[in-house]
């Protein structure tokens, strides 16, 4: 009897014990047969902290299967018998620690023998570590630092401070991770460099010089995304950081540290340039968000001064003539930055001041996504009349925006901009459109087509506006952009298509943008002035870039002191400050941003923001913010075609169109009491829910 055991378990397919080959991996089944009483097999499973598991013993000639867990020393940890009503069994658990595990398929009281199947499933995980720079990991020179990819697509981001100078070696090694993949990011996410194989290996190997002193992440991941595991991840420093500099250099690394500039403090400096010593730099940290004022004074030949961000991309300008004190104001968020200190001309020994605010709170009512909230010309009106609303139909469907904004109200009061003219400023406009062609604004002191500047202001035969981009009389529409916002604004009340939310008003075609949605600087501030000095009440620019020049803001400033409301697009970027021109809402006209059918700010919009500027000497603010229809707005396009577009371009119309029917109400407002009057009359959120173009 004792030979035939002997020879029965020479066929045991599992051992019963930690020695076992048997082994079963997340969303695996392994077959499996008990062939005497007492037989138990053993399968071990790697584990990760936190996450969920479930294992299921289902028995095929086996008549009564039992299930146990055991933890890496053989303990018992777990066991299920009959689950469910069943006679197969079934685990759920939860590691606290990461690890070997064993599961052991037997059966009842060992009494039976049989074939059987058992599966492992991941239920839950926790990932160790965000796959952002919100992420826990971080990670020390000279230290090693594990971590586990629980899923396909997984990555784990560690924080790292690095020198400037300073030359590092990073090492991803894979322990159960089959591929590992390294990537390193800047302290605000933006990728800067990875590696994948590294001599001849899976490992990667990533070297990297610092050229700033800030928080970088490493990412850890997989070749394509597409596996799992365990892994290692160090750092070593390679190179160490040059000294100090004592004098500004002309690199980033060479920078001369000025120190952090705190509230109501002074930094100072004093040296020269030259065109031998053509660029001194200077660097300066922010512990805090700060709105700062560098001082560039004491200089006798043309020298320049700009504002650069870590990374050495520049901010802003001051180039003022000859020897005007360059000033630069602006407010930061918490970081380092640099000073640049050049000439423009000559040479010059120079004093640099460079001082800090702490910006304001923001103002009551105003929030940072939505600023004063969505634009109410029927409310404005009610406000600005001192009267009670009539109710009025919607006109649904197409004209959601039309019916948002309030408009309907407004012309069932008798206001529908008649006899204000309002200049798009953009891709031109199809002056022939059925929907527009009676509201385009003709300049009655020109005689057209005879070759003559009979008003003589500048521009032969500019009987409908001007095209600056290619310079001639004929500023129609080829992109659809211009022609798009000129609808929102005053398409015809006429049955036919859509209308606008002026219906009565004048449009000024004024093209400053090429038929691709491009254009310059030069182009746009000419533009504005032509607007200026042709009868404009309302100017609409529905264009934008992450930076203006100042006679951009100065041209606006000229038109706001002309008595012209100048009505602009924050941008579709998402950012969370308005794109320039938008940004000078600061202190000239009003920025728009786009809302959804719902009265939510559109994904894209560019929100208000909370840092304030100053872009005139005369204090901090924040812009004169306020949302609109931008998203599936449908309205004109050329050849008596109609489109739905989205982007705060389709909602910047919206405001130009109601400030035409609250000039029209009052025509002693002023730009500024019309801004005030708009946003102070708005819903709040609670309530409701190079150049190019914004949309």
């Amino acid at each position: 009897m004792l030979n035939f055991l002997i020879d029965q378990k020479q066929f045991d397919d599992y051992a019963g014990d930690a020695s076992t080959i048997g082994e079963i991996g997340i969303s695996e089944t392994e077959l499996g047969t008990l062939e005497f009483s007492s037989d138990r097999d053993w399968f071990a499973i790697e584990l990760e902290a936190g996450a969920t598991y479930e294992f299921s013993l289902e028995g095929q000639t086996l008549s009564d299967p039992y299930l146990r867990l055991y933890d890496e020393a053989e303990k018992l940890i777990l066991s299920n018998d009959d689950h469910e009503e069943s006679l197969n069994s079934q685990l759920s658990f939860t590691p606290e620690n990461r690890g070997t595990f064993y599961l052991e398929a037997g059966a009842f009281a060992d009494l039976y023998t049989g074939s059987y199947q058992l599966s492992m499933a991941l239920i839950s995980t926790v990932d160790d570590y965000a796959g952002n720079t919100n992420t826990t990991g971080t990670l020390t020179i000279g230290k090693t630092q594990q971590g586990n990819l629980e899923t396909i697509g997984d990555r784990d981001w560690f924080a790292i401070e690095l020198e400037a100078g300073a030359t590092y070696q990073f090492d991803l090694n894979g322990d159960s991770l089959s591929d590992p993949y390294l990537r390193l990011y800047d302290e605000d996410g933006n990728f800067i460099d990875y590696e994948d194989d590294t001599n001849n290996s899976l490992d990667s190997v990533l070297s990297f010089t610092a050229t700033s002193s800030e928080t970088f992440y490493l990412s850890a991941g997989s070749f394509a995304d597409v596996y799992t595991g365990s892994y290692e991840l160090s750092a070593e420093l390679v190179v160490a950081p040059p000294p100090p500099a004592t004098e500004p250099g002309e690199t980033l690394n060479s920078a001369l540290d000025l120190g952090t500039l705190n509230p109501n403090a002074t930094l100072q400096t004093e040296d020269q340039v030259s065109q031998n010593d053509f660029l001194d730099l200077y660097r300066f940290h922010l512990d805090s968000p700060l709105s700062i004022e560098a001082n560039l004074n004491n200089f006798s030949s043309d020298l320049d001064l700009a504002l650069l961000d870590n990374n050495g991309n520049p901010i802003t300008f001051s180039r003022n003539d000859q020897t005007q004190n360059e000033v630069i104001t602006e407010t930061l968020e918490t970081g380092s930055y640099y000073l640049a200190v050049y000439p423009y001309a000559g040479s010059s020994t120079f004093s640099l001041d460079l001082t800090a605010r702490t910006p304001p709170e923001l103002p009551d009512g105003y929030s940072s996504d939505i600023g004063y909230g969505e634009a109410q010309v029927d409310q404005a009106l009610a406000t600005l009349l001192n009267t009670e609303l009539a109710t009025v139909e919607e006109l649904g469907d197409e004209n959601w925006g039309i019916d948002r904004i309030g408009a309907p109200t407004a012309w069932e009061m008798g206001y529908t901009g008649e006899d204000l003219v309002v200049a798009v400023l953009d891709t031109g406009v199809d002056t022939s459109h059925t929907d527009l062609q009676n509201n385009i604004w003709v300049n009655s002191d020109e005689i057209p087509s005879n070759g003559l500047d009979d008003d003589s202001n500048g521009y032969i035969d500019d009987t409908q506006g001007w095209d600056f981009a290619n310079y001639d009389n004929d500023p129609n529409d080829v992109n659809g952009h211009g022609t798009h916002v000129a609808g929102s604004i005053a398409a015809e009340d006429n049955n036919w298509g859509t209308v606008g939310v002026a219906p009565d008003a004048e449009i000024m075609p004024v093209q400053v943008l090429a038929d691709n949605g491009l254009g310059f600087n030069s182009d746009i501030i000419a533009g504005i002035n032509y607007a200026v000095d042709n009868g404009a009440d309302i100017i609409n620019l529905s264009l934008g870039a992450s930076r203006a020049t100042p006679a951009i803001h100065n041209a606006i400033q000229s038109a706001t002191d002309a008595g012209i409301l100048v009505v602009m697009g924050a941008g579709n970027s998402a950012g969370s400050t308005p794109d320039h021109p938008g940004a000078f809402a600061v202190e000239e006209g009003l920025v728009v941003g786009a809302l959804n059918q719902e009265g939510d700010l559109a994904s894209f919009s560019n929100q208000a923001g909370e840092i304030p500027q100053d872009y005139e000497g005369d204090g901090l603010a924040f812009p004169r913010y306020v949302t609109a229809p931008g998203v599936d707005v449908v309205s004109t396009v050329p050849n008596d075609n109609f489109a739905s577009l989205s982007g705060t371009s389709m909602a910047t119309p919206h405001v130009a169109g109601s400030a035409a029917l609250l000039m029209q109400a009052d025509p002693t407002l002023t730009p500024e009491e019309t801004v005030d009057l708009i946003t102070a009359t708005t819903l709040s959120q609670s309530e409701s829910g190079g150049f190019q173009t914004l949309g």
